[in-house]
Formats: C-alpha cells, sequence, structure tokens
C-alpha cells in the first residue's frame, strides 16, 4: 500500500517492549507464532515501534532495556 506505518506502545502496552515478554505470548489458541514474530514481520516491512517515555517510567523500563529493534521514545502528543 506504500504507506508508512508507525505503531505507538503506551500505558501496559510498553511491557511488550521488554525482552521476553511478547515472545512469550500467543494471540490464539494455536500457539504457532507469538507477538514477537508478528511484530517482527511487520518490522521486516517496514513498521517503526515507538515507546511512550512516561509509560516506560510508569512500568520501570528505560529505552535501553527494551528490545534492540524499537525505534526510539515518543510521547503523547505524536
Amino acid at each position: 500500500m506504500d504507506a508508512n506505518v508507525e505503531i505507538y506502545f503506551s500505558a501496559r502496552s510498553v511491557q511488550l517492549c521488554a525482552p521476553m515478554i511478547a515472545e512469550a505470548l500467543f494471540p490464539g489458541s494455536d500457539r504457532q507464532r507469538s507477538v514477537a514474530e508478528f511484530m517482527q514481520h511487520a518490522r521486516d516491512h517496514g513498521v517503526k515501534f515507538y515507546a511512550c517515555g512516561a509509560s516506560l517510567l510508569g512500568c520501570g523500563l528505560t529505552l535501553e532495556a527494551c528490545a534492540p529493534w524499537f525505534d526510539g521514545v515518543a510521547g503523547a502528543s505524536s
């Protein structure tokens, strides 16, 4: 579709930024592909991932602790 896509993680969803969290979650009962695999598939197709800085702090995380393929921190106004 030739569109730039960005996904913003805020509130509790920033926990998906932490290593091994998304790898342990599966969107369906068949457990064939983890949430991390779907995220990596999106990443392979150019999707950018951003985490809310305030939400990271609220969950006790830092950008440095996030999975290395996160593109950065973006606030609510983004």
